[in-house]
């Protein structure tokens, strides 16, 4: 198991902030070396290296009003003389300006990294997305239009979360205290685990997606025997929540009683630059591969808080495929006409797609 990042720990390390400014060769080479050995830990070195260039520019920025034989420059910043207390209070305090600043382009909106032992429901509006650390150190990080509620006596006697939207989790391992995911149509239980799950209200599948451990997906749905499938690193469970088929699995007697979506164990997918597509939203990319307007058209108004109309049929079936990180609605649906024409119009909100 890779040694635990945060952010707060990294915009101090002497060996992480060369890499950032390109100061040392040998620390270069050790941390794209770590990065290709734990992809899984990307967001949060990329959010790291903003923050470092962040303070860099604004420790700058002060030096202008010193006298010149105290003034800062690049060179001479030394980050390992600001205490490790300093250091963290403004890296909250950058993490937050820094994310927020980007609101509105697909970003996190807000960060959260302080204890929520008095808070129980968080909940993020389309277009913003919110990091979390949990009372027992688990990391989540809450996409675009979720929400994610903690059970009573979440951290003491039992870890168990509801979700409703879509989050990943980097969960502090506890033999004695299992962390269970529960969403509409099941429960992920894990014991230490990194993971995705994608549960929207109204999509046609529901997915979860392991990237490190193991988790077991138990499917109830009116089932007096719970459906177990176990998921290993790099496989994904999709939970087809409107094909009524019936599971293979199931026995003869459990399905004479009830009936249960389509479930499936697959391959995590990854898009032609090998970045994985279920997490990609997590590196603030939002990932298409080989998918139609009419199935982006929820991902889309998640992202960046529009609502999209089409008036015309057959543009809902043109595909696309593609990767974003900071371009805007309309720059992706400029990208999108490359490939197929057809017309658009954005009225705030409100974005109407026709031939």
């Amino acid at each position: 198991m890779p040694p635990r990042l945060s952010v707060e720990k990294l915009v101090i390390d002497d060996s992480f902030i060369n890499y950032c400014l390109e100061k040392n060769e040998q620390d270069i080479l050790h941390w794209s070396q770590y990065q290709k050995k734990f992809p899984e830990q990307q967001f949060i070195i990329e959010e790291a290296k903003q923050l470092v260039f962040l303070m860099t520019g604004a420790l700058q920025d002060m030096g202008a009003d010193l006298p010149r034989e105290h003034t800062i420059t690049r060179k001479r910043i030394n980050f390992l003389k600001i205490s490790a207390y300093a250091a963290a209070s403004v890296a909250i305090i950058f993490i937050t300006y820094f994310w927020t600043s980007k609101n509105g382009k697909g970003s996190t909106a807000s960060v959260n990294i302080a204890s929520v032992e008095n808070s129980r429901v968080f909940t993020t509006k389309p277009g913003a997305k919110q990091t979390i650390t949990l009372p027992d150190g688990t990391t989540v990080y809450l996409n675009s239009g979720s929400t994610l509620k903690l059970s009573e006596g979440f951290g003491k006697s039992n870890r168990k979360v509801f979700l409703v939207g879509e989050g990943g989790f980097d969960v502090i391992h506890n033999d004695q205290l299992p962390f269970t995911v529960s969403v509409d149509k099941y429960d992920v239980n894990v014991i230490g685990t990194f993971f995705n799950v994608r549960a929207y209200p109204g999509d046609k599948t529901t997915e979860t997606s392991l990237i490190r451990g193991k988790v077991d997906i138990i499917i109830k749905d009116g089932f007096t025997t719970p459906l177990h499938m176990s998921l290993k690193p790099k496989q994904k469970f999709i939970l087809d929540t409107e094909d009524e088929a019936r599971i293979s699995q199931v026995t003869a007697e459990a399905e004479k009683k009830s009936t249960r979506p389509r479930a499936a164990i697959e391959p995590l997918s990854y898009n032609r630059d090998s970045l994985n597509i279920e997490t990609a939203w997590m590196h603030n990319a939002l990932a298409i591969e080989d998918e139609t307007f009419e199935m982006l058209k929820e991902k889309l108004e998640r992202w960046y808080n529009v609502k999209i109309t089409f008036k015309d049929e057959k543009v809902k079936k043109y595909g696309f495929t593609g990767t974003f990180q900071h371009e805007s609605v309309e720059q992706v649906l400029k990208a999108f006409q490359d490939s197929y024409f057809f017309n658009y119009t954005i009225d705030g909100q409100d974005i109407t797609i026709s031939k």
